[in-house]
């Protein structure tokens, strides 16, 4: 029982909240964690993939401003699958997405990653993976 309540302290000690205006500082001071991706397909059905895509990947969305063409959203942090397979399933990243209208039928997406806690156990990268979902639902 001891053993749980440290792992569950070491937890909760080493998480990091999922803010919006850490996603937005990463964004601006770590470009290389960013990818940029064009559509040639107008802003509302790419934002529309953009929040399918999500749930198709099981990324949950915590704040999202159409807006702002912006998507927050989480992985979730698996113990098992992390200790089995390094990162297949995700380590608890967090996910910004910023849309921009290049016109009427071309839509840039940014996809922005930050690691959600303070244990350095590594990325699964959510940058290619959103990619494919977004065109596959376009």
């Amino acid at each position: 029982m001891k053993k749980i309540l440290a792992l569950f302290a070491a937890v909760v000690l080493f998480s990091g909240c999922a803010t919006v205006n850490t996603l937005d500082k990463t964004r601006a001071s770590h470009p290389e964690r960013a990818v940029s991706f064009t559509f040639d397909y107008p802003y509302f059905s790419v934002y529309a993939a953009v929040k399918k895509a999500c749930k198709d990947l099981k990324l949950v969305v915590y704040s999202e401003d159409q807006k702002k063409s912006k998507v927050y959203a989480h992985s979730h942090l698996r113990w098992v699958p992390l200790i089995l397979t390094q990162g297949t399933f995700g380590f608890g990243e967090k996910v910004g997405i910023y849309l921009k209208p290049l016109g009427e039928d071309k839509t840039k997406v940014e996809v922005v990653l930050q690691k959600a806690n303070l244990l350095d156990i590594g990325y699964a990268d959510w940058r290619k993976r959103l990619k494919k979902a977004i065109e596959d639902n376009l």
